[in-house]
């Protein structure tokens, strides 16, 4: 997902579902939380339907500080080839081959640093949906467009200095975006993280351990002394001392029944 608004796309569409009573897609760590009557697969399925990839639980995620850093060095690329472009252009530098310099900069920003939000502007486009990434290959596009038919014809009034800028300060937002985005990111999961990974399940007079996405409604579950609760529930049976710092902050164990 590049911006908000993918995230309210993709939860509006698990959300028409049927089966599904709420949907929520968390555009900050990435992850969407479907409560109803469906499959998971049929979930991916309308993920990808509109032109996002799904990462499962145990394929490990990007970080965002990778991704910020990803997004440095597209950023540091665009720049460079961008600066001259804008100094010929503003400056109204007119010399051999100028106008080709201009040409050459810009494909290369066009087609390496910025060829990311080409690709999904198309995928968007493909999938009828269109975002943020669209907009910024319309902006660009167009000017790049404009500015190679009409150096093909010889004229002036070139606009290959706006492609570039655009897609230029497109990333550096983007990185800035990460960079905040990975700070608020880092504490969720943090907190996420606090929550068990598994649960003992009573099944068929038998107690197994399964992980916590895999835990039914109605089902009981033992906790052992000192150890989290890693679902909602009631205590039906037995006395023990739960860790409630999760929601409470307080260390010490508290006695319930």
């Amino acid at each position: 997902m590049s911006c908000a608004s993918c995230a309210q796309r993709i939860e509006s569409a698990i959300g028409n579902a049927e089966g599904v009573d709420e949907s929520i897609v968390n555009f900050a760590t990435r992850k969407a939380t479907v409560t109803g009557n469906v499959p998971a697969e049929e979930i991916h399925k309308i993920i990808e339907g509109l032109g996002y990839n799904v990462v499962k639980d145990d394929v490990p995620s990007i970080s965002e500080e990778e991704i910020a850093r990803s997004e440095w060095k597209r950023f540091l690329t665009s720049a460079i080839l961008s600066v001259p472009v804008f100094i010929i252009s503003m400056f109204m530098l007119h010399f051999k081959f100028s106008d080709l310099c201009q040409f050459i900069l810009t494909t290369a920003v066009i087609f390496w640093p910025g060829i990311g939000f080409f690709k999904n502007a198309l995928k968007q486009v493909r999938h009828w949906s269109l975002g943020m990434d669209s907009l910024i290959a319309l902006g660009a596009g167009a000017a790049y467009c404009f500015s190679v038919v009409t150096l093909l014809k010889g004229g002036s009034g070139l606009y290959f200095e706006s492609a570039s800028i655009i897609i230029t300060l497109i990333l550096l937002g983007r990185f800035f975006e990460s960079k905040a985005k990975g700070k608020a990111g880092e504490a969720i999961r943090k907190l996420m993280d606090l929550q068990p990974k598994s649960a003992r399940v009573v099944r068929d007079g038998a107690t197994i351990e399964i992980p916590v996405t895999k835990v039914l409604v109605g089902e009981s579950i033992i906790i052992r002394p000192g150890e989290k609760i890693p679902v909602d529930g009631v205590i039906t049976e037995g006395c023990t001392s739960i860790d409630e710092s999760m929601l409470t902050g307080e260390s010490m164990p508290c006695k319930k029944g």
